[in-house]
């Protein structure tokens, strides 16, 4: 083999090598009552980009990990397990900054207000990735309140948005 074919060689093979993985998505759940309790909360107030609140256990509870910042392949619900959709509390987050997901669910919880920061960007890059979905009955009987976000929505590509609620 020529110098100049095994230089390309190496170099090709060190290129595949520094080449970073692909980040998986997560699901996270927002929960402000910690993983020792299971759901989020009755209210679960809190700020996305400064509050421990993200829990990987959908159920709020002690076998997931909480953590504060979000990658924009992660999608995202509001709330974990039944939380707050006991009551139908009425539950605000404040935006910290700029945010990133995937997609964003709000299921059975009170009326959801997301508000401040700069922008929440949605999807991945990938089209028709991506989305908002309201869930009315995600945990039973018990209504979806209103879902307000006042803060600009930024879309990193095509998505669908759906609406399973009244």
């Amino acid at each position: 083999m020529k110098p100049t074919a095994r230089l390309r060689s190496f170099l090709l093979a060190s290129s595949v090598l520094l080449t970073a993985p692909a980040l998986l998505a997560t699901n996270l759940y927002w929960d402000s009552n910690t993983t020792a309790t299971a759901g989020a909360g009755a209210t679960p107030t809190g700020t996305w980009g400064t509050s421990n609140f993200w829990n990987t256990d959908p159920l709020g509870g002690a076998a997931g990990a909480l953590q504060i910042g979000t990658l924009n392949t992660d999608d995202l619900f509001f709330v974990a397990g039944p939380g707050a959709a006991s009551g139908n509390t009425a539950y605000v987050v404040t935006v910290s900054g700029a945010r990133v997901a995937n997609s964003l669910t709000f299921q059975a919880s009170g009326a959801t207000t997301l508000s401040g920061g700069t922008s929440i960007t949605l999807g991945n890059g990938t089209p028709g990735a991506g989305g908002i979905t309201m869930n009315q009955f995600a945990y039973g009987a018990v209504a979806q309140g209103a879902v307000t976000i006042s803060t600009a929505l930024s879309l990193a590509n095509s998505q669908t948005w759906t609406n399973n609620s009244t």
